[in-house]
């Protein structure tokens, strides 16, 4: 354990030296910013015009689902395209470079390597999606009315998301030691887990809705309207496990190779 955090340590040193890591952050903010705008502002309009429409019904427009749901939704489509720029250089890099070989020699074993460059990749997604926590508290001091369990719910299933995501760019980082090559290799893979839920909605296979049960996205549209499904956490997990197994095979092959 502790030389998985001298590891880790280092990972981060290394990560907040390059100028990369602070453009990320920041684009990613501004873009969740937007997101944040547009959907109060739409909310704001759809009220305002509902409530000028004579002898219309009272309808409860939900702010809960209708923004913040909607805005973690919206930002684990942006983690998406995100996570396979943070995690390209994981192992990419390093075998460009050739200190992976030398990194592997050391009295290190590989899951304590792949431990502490999942967390490091980690630690930097959790800081780019903490600010969301900050509009929650704007909409509290404007006096609008939400439901904050969902809104942990939904933060917490961001977290599980973005560790499956890192997960499987690591996996792919380990594979190649070019950085534009494992970036759109685990987008592609990415995207696949993504919408294999959709293939529901345009094929006619009978089978085809159990597909439903291995798209990312599927998993997370109930975690972010607040709603707990073991199913759900245990689907997360385990492709997490995957991933980082997977990892350290691709890591023992190498050093068997060699």
């Amino acid at each position: 354990m502790k030389r998985i955090w001298i590891l880790y340590a280092q990972e981060v040193k290394n990560t907040f030296h390059s100028l990369i890591a602070y453009i990320i952050l920041a684009v990613f903010m501004a873009i969740s910013s937007y997101f944040f705008v547009a959907l109060v502002s739409s909310f704001s309009v759809l009220s305002q015009q509902w409530k000028s429409v004579p002898n219309a019904p009272q309808v409860a427009f939900n702010l809960t689902e209708m923004v913040l749901s909607a805005l973690f939704v919206n930002v684990a489509c942006l983690a998406l395209f995100f996570s396979p720029i943070l995690t390209m250089r994981s192992f990419s890099e390093e075998k460009r470079s050739g200190t992976l070989e030398l990194l592997l020699t050391f009295p290190i074993r590989d899951h304590e390597v792949i431990f502490a460059k999942f967390f490091s990749n980690l630690t930097l997604y959790f800081l780019m999606i903490l600010p969301l926590l900050l509009f929650p508290f704007l909409i509290r001091c404007v006096g609008g009315y939400f439901e904050w369990g969902a809104v942990l719910t939904g933060f917490v299933g961001l977290i599980l998301l973005g560790a499956c995501f890192i997960a499987c760019g690591n996996f792919v980082s380990s594979l190649t030691g070019n950085q534009v090559i494992s970036s759109i290799l685990s987008f592609g893979i990415l995207i696949i887990l993504w919408m294999i839920g959709m293939l529901e909605t345009f094929s006619d296979i009978p089978q085809a809705h159990w597909l439903t049960n291995f798209s990312i996205m599927e998993h997370y549209k109930s975690l972010a309207k607040g709603i707990v499904d073991l199913k759900d956490i245990a689907y997360y997990v385990f492709l997490t496990a995957f991933f980082l197994y997977a990892t350290q095979l691709s890591l023992e092959s190498r050093t068997l190779k060699r």
